[in-house]
C-alpha cells in the first residue's frame, strides 16, 4: 500500500471551504487505497477526514517553523510514497521532500489567487513550483500562473465539489422552515456573506431595507460573517429598518448549512470577488433551492443559463427579483432541479476521484517507471 504524507498548513474549521476540501481530499485518497497521514496544526476543532494518523505541530511554536521541523522529522523517519502539501505548507512540504528524495505534489487554491490577471510569484514560489512533480489547484488561476511560469505539462485543475453530498432529511428542513417563518405563511430568503469572498453587502443590505416596508410575507435567514460583523449588520437594521424580520445563522456547519439551504425559497449569492466560484456556491446550487446572484464572471462561469438567476448589483434590482421568485414556485423549482443536476454534472464525486487518482498515479509512475510528463 502506497503512503502519503499529507501537510496542511492551516487550522482546521469544519466551516471553512479550505479545510473541506483537506477532508475531502484524504477521503478520496483512502477510497483509492492509499494510506494517508495528516501533519497540521493544532485547532480546537476534531478533524473528521478518515487519516490513519494526524500529527501536529507543537503549540508552543510558530505556524511554518513547526511545520518545517516536524515535517523533517516525518519524512526521514518514514518511508513516504508521496508528500502532498496544501495551503500555506507548500515550504516545508517541499523542502522536506527535497530532502528526503520524495515524490511532491503541491496543491494551491482560489483564496492565494483571486485576482482575474495572471498572478505573480517569487524566485522560492518558481523553484518550487517546478521542483513538484504535480501541481494541483481548485480554480483556473493556478493554471494561469503554472503556464506563465512555464509548469503547464505539470498541473492537474480539479474542481471542488459540493461540502455535504447527502441530502438532509426532510422533518429537519420543515422544523427549521417553521422556526424562520414563526408557523405563519411566509417565504424564506437565505442569503450567504462574509466579506471573505463577497463585495456586495451593501447592495444586499439596501434591499432587505427596501423589502421591510413593502414586504411583510419574506423572512430572512443571514449565513455567514464573524461575531463582529454580525453584530455590525444588527446595528445597522435595528436603526434602518426596525421591522425587518432577519435571522443571523453566523458560520454554519456543513450539516447545518445543507438544512438552511434545502429549507429556502429563495437563496441569495452577493456578488463573487475573483473568477471561480467558493463552495459555498455549489452547496446553493446542490440544495434544490433557486438561486439568485449578481452577474459577474465567476457566476457566469459557474452558473449554466436555467440553472439560476443573475442580476445587476443594485437594491432595486436584488429586491424586485427577490420578489419574482418569492411569487412564483414553479420557477423556483425548475431553478432548483437544473442547478443540482449541472452539479452533479461538472462537480460529481467521481470526477472528483478520478482526478487524483490520476495524479498520484502519474507520479508513482514518474518515479517507478519514467513517462510522459502530462497530467489530464
Amino acid at each position: 500500500m502506497y503512503k502519503i504524507l499529507l501537510i496542511c498548513g492551516q487550522p482546521y474549521e469544519p466551516w471553512r471551504g479550505a479545510s473541506i476540501r483537506m477532508v475531502h481530499t484524504i477521503d478520496v485518497l483512502t477510497y483509492l487505497g492509499y494510506q494517508v497521514e495528516l501533519l497540521t496544526v493544532p485547532s480546537r476543532f476534531v478533524n473528521e477526514s478518515s487519516a490513519e494518523k494526524i500529527h501536529l505541530t507543537p503549540r508552543f511554536v510558530f505556524r511554518r517553523p513547526g511545520l518545517l521541523w516536524k515535517a523533517f522529522s516525518l519524512a526521514l523517519k518514514n518511508n513516504y510514497d508521496i508528500i502532498h502539501g496544501l495551503h500555506e505548507a507548500l515550504l516545508p512540504a517541499g523542502l522536506a521532500a527535497w530532502f528526503s528524495h520524495t515524490p511532491l505534489i503541491l496543491e494551491r487554491h482560489e483564496k492565494t489567487f483571486p485576482a482575474v490577471e495572471v498572478p505573480s510569484c517569487s524566485r522560492i514560489e518558481r523553484r518550487l513550483y517546478r521542483s513538484a512533480d504535480v501541481l494541483v489547484g481548485s480554480s483556473s488561476s493556478i493554471v494561469a500562473l503554472m503556464q506563465k511560469i512555464d509548469c503547464a505539462a505539470r498541473v492537474c485543475h480539479i474542481p471542488d465539489i459540493p461540502s455535504l453530498l447527502s441530502e438532509p432529511e426532510a422533518p429537519q428542513v420543515a422544523r427549521a422552515k417553521q422556526i424562520w417563518t414563526q408557523g405563519h405563511r411566509a417565504h424564506v430568503v437565505v442569503c450567504l456573506g462574509g466579506p471573505d469572498r463577497f463585495t456586495g453587502m451593501d447592495s444586499l443590505r439596501d434591499a432587505m431595507c427596501i423589502l421591510a416596508k413593502e414586504r411583510k410575507d419574506i423572512r430572512f435567514v443571514w449565513i455567514g460573517g464573524s461575531v463582529r460583523e454580525i453584530s455590525t449588520w444588527k446595528s445597522f437594521f435595528s436603526e434602518k429598518a426596525p421591522e425587518l424580520s432577519v435571522n443571523f445563522a453566523g458560520r454554519l456547519m456543513p450539516e447545518s448549512l445543507a438544512v438552511a439551504l434545502a429549507a429556502a425559497d429563495v437563496i441569495y449569492i452577493p456578488k463573487l470577488q475573483g473568477v471561480d466560484a467558493p463552495m459555498k456556491l455549489l452547496d446553493a446550487l446542490f440544495s434544490g433551492s433557486a438561486v439568485l446572484t449578481v452577474d459577474c464572471e465567476s457566476s457566469r462561469k459557474m452558473i449554466a443559463p436555467g440553472m439560476g438567476v443573475q442580476i445587476d448589483d443594485s437594491p432595486e434590482a436584488i429586491a424586485e427579483a427577490l420578489v419574482a421568485l418569492c411569487e412564483d414556485a414553479g420557477c423556483r423549482k425548475k431553478l432548483g432541479r437544473l442547478a443540482k443536476q449541472g452539479v452533479l454534472a461538472e462537480h460529481s464525486p467521481d470526477y472528483f476521484a478520478d482526478a487524483y487518482r490520476r495524479c498520484c498515479a502519474f507520479v508513482i509512475n514518474r518515479h517507478e517507471n519514467p513517462v510522459t510528463e502530462r497530467v489530464g
